[in-house]
């Protein structure tokens, strides 16, 4: 199923949601209830706005979400941290702000949960499903998940040689340099391991963990998979239709009712921030963007740009243990996107620590400029300064591609997904790169992980800010240090945290195993002294968010006696916001009605023009006007309509030039 349109009557099917707004004892703070989950929990919606707001849902508005993945700890509590810090600034006049603090309760509780009581942590944050599923087919349900077998209190991973009797192909070998490592075997070199979930075969039928909690199927429904959009039929975790979870249908359905929300931030797996997304990327019907509308560009790109220097961020490690990204199909975001037409922001929270560009310390900065000054000349690096600088970031036709083997890896991956008009233009930008840089690009790609680095090319003029200085004890180089889970593994080493040694069990089924791996959570959360300063940075992007908004407003009306009875009437509008008043998406989808000024008086009394004036959209700092040519005595009343920004009578006297606007009540 490509995409699913959901009926009005199926979204507005009992959810358990309230439908008033509750004071939530702070000025301009109020709750709601979206819906209640199976397990009896809520999720809630917290509006903020400025105290004295008349009507906090009739202006332009962020919505935040967080929670969609139960291990994703750092996501409610910065979410959690934002509500805290909006409700006590002064940055939201004119402007709201809505907060899903957690749209997984269930899964929450369940991940917090286990590790205690004898139930073990599994690598999952899905939402728990109340009807068992039988993902292998064989008339079971949920039969045959993980285990946690050595009694550590979490399910991590085994590692072993093939054994006779199972069907278990090696895919792996352990690092010759850091035997912690699992790493795929290179050109030439045989696999001698198998990698897989802890836990045994539980219904003998000679496969493990394959239907279950903490298995590699079954155990719940993923959230961020769920959405009415391009939604994976046949994928485990999509559930049996999209939006049967009353988390999901909750939200969508109240969203629905929200017009004046412009953007969305997600927290979650997903980052379209770090790197511009992709334009021109579509479906198979060429009308849903898997990517972003090319007019929606220049948004995304100035929200990234303040991303990067309020975060340092300059690369997606993603929750996988090889670093790779998922697809958008059902996602949260590409819904909230392609279909409800807000321009939406998708942030981790937290990345790997190797990707964020730290502060120098004292000293580094001025070596750092002297160094920028002799760069001009310099064709040449020291191998010293090399495993000191972090990878060079490389714009290739609107692509930031990260010089190492996993960026180059993650930029070949998106161009194929691009249309023939995209490929095109980002191969002639990678042509038009020196020639040493394109031969470094090329063997990134070709390179295994255990094989030395490529040298490094000479660094192109003006890139500068994209070099830093490596966090110590991230590996640099070559041989293990390249994979993400080397790098994932330097992590936990500095932090003391987040890795279970492999350490060697007797399985009843498979003989001598090893088990160890990382702990679950470890990927998506942060230790303890790096909470609050996320929590800054994500105040710090909301409200950047927030201070973009449009803001449409009467600039300028006049009313001018022309003689014979006929006036001259002009209205002025502007966006003194730094968004359009409708994103190049939002114009697309044509969910929003138009912006309209009206003139208000019979149709036979307009001689010129036509008495309803549109307006798909007015561009940051642009204007928008509307004139008419009227046979009318006394005042001129034009009446302005938009969905975001409400509705407003504009009164204008011939007699004075004078001319008043004032909110009113929408009519439905």
């Amino acid at each position: 199923m490509r995409r699913l349109w959901i009926s009005a009557a199926f979204l507005v099917c009992a959810s358990g949601a309230s439908a008033d707004w509750r004071d939530a004892g702070a000025p301009g703070v109020a709750t709601r209830e979206l819906a209640r989950t199976p397990e009896g929990r809520s999720v809630v919606v917290t509006r903020i706005a400025a105290a004295d707001a008349e009507h906090p849902d009739r202006q332009p508005a962020v919505l935040v979400i967080a929670g969609i993945d139960a291990r994703h700890a750092i996501g409610r509590e910065a979410a959690g941290s934002l509500v805290r810090t909006m409700s006590e600034g002064e940055a939201l006049a004119g402007r709201t702000l809505y907060v899903v603090e957690d749209l997984n309760p269930d899964g929450s509780a369940r991940f917090a949960k286990f590790g205690r009581d004898g139930l073990p942590t599994a690598d999952t944050g899905r939402a728990p499903d109340e009807t068992p599923r039988d993902a292998d087919r064989d008339r079971r349900f949920a039969e045959d998940g993980g285990d946690d077998l050595n009694d550590d209190g979490m399910i991590t991973l085994m590692r072993l040689r093939p054994v006779m009797g199972y069907d278990l192909a090696p895919t792996h070998v352990i690092d010759a340099e850091d035997p912690r490592v699992m790493r795929e075997r290179g050109p030439g070199e045989a696999a001698t391991h198998v990698v897989m979930i802890e836990g045994t075969d539980n219904d003998g039928d000679g496969l493990f963990n394959e239907d279950g909690y903490g298995g590699t199927a079954g155990g719940g429904i993923d959230l961020d998979m769920h959405f009415p959009i391009e939604w994976p039929e046949h994928a485990d975790g999509a559930g049996w239709a999209p939006l049967t979870r009353p988390e999901a249908r909750g939200l969508v359905d109240w969203m629905l009712t929200r017009d004046n929300i412009v953007a969305v931030v997600v927290y979650g797996e997903r980052d379209n921030l770090w790197q511009t997304p992709a334009t021109n990327r579509f479906d198979v019907t060429r009308r849903v963007p898997l990517g972003i509308e090319a007019g929606d560009k220049a948004a995304y790109d100035a929200v990234g740009e303040r991303y990067r220097e309020i975060t340092g961020v300059r690369g997606f490690s993603g929750w996988s243990i090889d670093g790779s990204a998922r697809g958008v199909e059902g996602s949260l975001m590409l819904w909230t996107y392609a279909d409800f037409g807000a321009l939406t922001f998708a942030t981790p929270v937290y990345v790997r620590p190797d990707l964020v560009r730290r502060e120098p310390a004292r000293g580094e900065a001025e070596r750092d400029e002297a160094a920028d000054g002799e760069r001009t000349g310099a064709s040449e690096r020291s191998a010293a300064d090399d495993a000191q600088d972090e990878p060079r970031v490389v714009e290739i036709g609107g692509y930031r591609v990260e010089m190492t083997p996993e960026g180059v890896r993650a930029a070949m991956a998106r161009l194929e997904s691009a249309d023939a008009e995209e490929q095109t233009r980002v191969m002639a930008a990678f042509q038009a790169l020196p020639s040493e840089v394109r031969s470094q690009m090329t063997a990134l790609a070709q390179q295994e992980d255990g094989e030395a680095a490529p040298p490094a090319a000479a660094p192109l003029a003006g890139e500068g800010e994209s070099r830093g200085r490596q966090n110590a004890g991230a590996p640099a180089g070559g041989g293990s240090g390249e994979s993400a889970w080397a790098k994932w593994l330097a992590v936990a080493d500095e932090q003391g945290r987040g890795f279970v040694e492999w350490r060697s069990f007797d399985h009843p089924q498979l003989g001598e195993v090893e088990i160890g791996g990382f702990e679950p959570g470890f990927m998506q959360n942060p230790p303890e002294g790096m909470r609050e300063a996320l929590f800054e940075q994500q105040a710090s992007l909301v409200s950047e968010v927030l201070d973009r908004l449009p803001s449409l407003n009467v600039a300028d009306a006049s009313a001018e006696r022309i003689g014979s009875g006929l006036v001259r009437v002009r209205v002025r509008l502007v966006n003194e916001g730094r968004f359009a008043t409708r994103s190049a998406i939002a114009s697309k989808s044509r969910r929003l009605a138009p912006t309209v000024l009206a003139i208000e008086t019979e149709p036979e009394r307009v001689v010129s023009g036509s008495r309803v004036v549109r307006f798909e959209s007015v561009e940051p700092g642009g204007h928008a006007q509307a004139s008419w040519l009227v046979r009318q005595d006394g005042p001129v009343r034009v009446e302005l309509r938009d969905p975001v920004f409400g509705w407003m009578d504009i009164e204008i006297d011939p007699a004075s030039g004078r001319w008043s606007a004032t909110p009113k009540e929408a009519r439905r």
